[in-house]
This record gives C-alpha cells, sequence and structure tokens, in this order.
C-alpha cells in the first residue's frame, strides 16, 4: 500500500481510489487465508486514516515513517503522546 500511494503523493484523489481497490484485495486475501487477521486489520487501520484525511493529512501520513512499521497501532500513539 506504500508504494502505491507514494506513487499517487501529488494526487491524493487518485490515490484514495487505489487504496479503495487494494480493500477489496485484502478481504479476499483474508477470506481465502493469505492474509491473517493482524495483517488485514493492520491495512484496514492505515487505510482508514488514507480515506478519511484530507490532502493534507494524506502527505501527512506519507511521510511518517512510524505509520508504516509493522505492528503501528493508532491507540498505542495516542497512549505515548
Amino acid at each position: 500500500m506504500r508504494e502505491v500511494c507514494e506513487r499517487h503523493f501529488d494526487q491524493p484523489q487518485a490515490g484514495r481510489m487505489r487504496v479503495r481497490e487494494l480493500q477489496v484485495e485484502w478481504r479476499e486475501a483474508n477470506t481465502d487465508g493469505t492474509l491473517d487477521d493482524a495483517g488485514h486489520l493492520g491495512l484496514e487501520r492505515r487505510a482508514y486514516r488514507l480515506l478519511n484525511g484530507g490532502d493534507e493529512a494524506w502527505l501527512m501520513w506519507l511521510d511518517d515513517l512510524a505509520f508504516w512499521q509493522p505492528g503501528w497501532n493508532p491507540d498505542e500513539v495516542n497512549e505515548q503522546a
């Protein structure tokens, strides 16, 4: 997903459309067992942030290295802040 988002750094709306397409692929992969529940949840958490923010938020998330790390959890980030 990060690669897709980076490709569309200057076209957030196109990037959001592609993330929505990826969500369908993740759901299918999760259903058929090729993507575990934890991986699926992590992808969906990131997608939620990318899809529900404005263009400035899009760029902020793209530049946030912690956001892309395995195991990123927004609840833990908020607790540490």
